[in-house]
């Protein structure tokens, strides 16, 4: 899987018209297309059931989950760093030419180009802070997603807007649409009254595989419309960290890694087999992401998850 934390789903959903007619089709306002698989409620699916890797506590009241880019946390801020050094090295060395044009005089037309493309550097380097840093550096450390069955209520909290989304389960409408990856991902949406959306829930799981992906909606309607819980967690092989209330340890960084990242798994069988020492793959790739997401991880606040939704 890949992707940045569901912000391209708000850039291809969000302010998008649901499509009655065309089930298959949730069309942009401006006539452009995206295709999409509409969800029910109350239909009963037999797809295996999906929970993924991502559910942190499920009781009979409420189940909650990481988000669905919590296998990539860290990997944006590591790219981040090597383009910002990069840019760093740009506008020193900018900066010094400019300073010698300034000291011999020479201010003219190549000076004032110079002068822009040193501007344009740190202008950059702002927005890859404000994009990516700003998110996993100093942002919070996971945006967490409850099914209140009791109250029968979904809340997420929003990545960009930094503020919870709420609603009755009843107000949202269920897609599957498919990205430029070519993965599928279940959308929750809250429309207006002329059924255009305002924003958008991503659940914790997206693959290639349309089955799966509605097996992974299926485990949490199923939940939702009163399944027995025993039955539901049977499906369930890992849990994620229980961070509610605190932030993940680096042990518990390095195995959500070693599981997320570098792992065979095998969804209609449920068999993960990790690796059981370092090889090349986590050597190169994996130490230098579990740097960057222990400080993403450390310099970020934890979410606060309002009491009336998990008592």
């Amino acid at each position: 899987m890949s992707g940045n934390y569901g912000y391209e789903n708000q850039n291809l959903i969000k302010g998008l018209k649901i499509n009655h007619e065309k089930p298959q089709v949730l069309t942009y306002i401006n006539e452009r297309g995206l295709t999409n698989f509409n969800l029910e409620r109350d239909k009963y699916l037999k797809n295996k059931l999906i929970p993924y890797f991502n559910i942190q506590e499920i009781n009979e009241d409420y189940i909650i989950c990481t988000d669905a880019w919590e296998e990539i946390r860290g990997l944006p801020s590591l790219f981040s760093v090597w383009f910002s050094l990069l840019i760093v090295i740009f506008v020193v060395f900018i900066f010094f030419i400019l300073l010698n044009m300034i000291i011999k005089g020479n201010i003219e037309l190549p000076f004032w180009i110079i002068f822009l493309g040193f501007i344009g550097g740190i202008y950059l380097f702002k927005r890859i802070f404000q994009i990516s840093f700003g998110r996993e550096l100093f942002g919070y450390t996971h945006y967490p997603l409850i099914f209140n069955r009791k109250k029968q209520e979904l809340h997420y909290f929003e990545p960009y807007q930094k503020k919870w989304i709420s609603a009755p389960w009843s107000d949202y409408h269920f897609s599957i649409n498919i990205n430029e990856n070519h993965e599928y991902a279940v959308n929750a949406s809250l429309i207006d009254q002329n059924e255009i959306i305002q924003q958008v829930v991503v659940f914790p799981f997206r693959f290639r595989s349309l089955s799966l992906v509605e097996g992974h909606w299926e485990f949490f309607r199923r939940y939702m419309a009163g399944e027995d819980l025993e039955k539901l967690k049977k499906n369930i092989h890992y849990y994620a960290p229980n961070v509610i209330d605190r932030k993940e340890i680096a042990r518990e960084t390095w195995f959500r890694l070693k599981l997320l990242r570098f792992s065979e798994r095998d969804y209609l069988t449920d068999q993960v087999k990790l690796p059981s020492d370092f090889n090349l793959n986590l050597l190169i790739f994996g130490i230098p992401q579990f740097l960057i997401r222990r400080l993403c991880v450390r310099t970020s606040k934890t979410p606060q998850v309002p009491r009336e939704w998990i008592n």
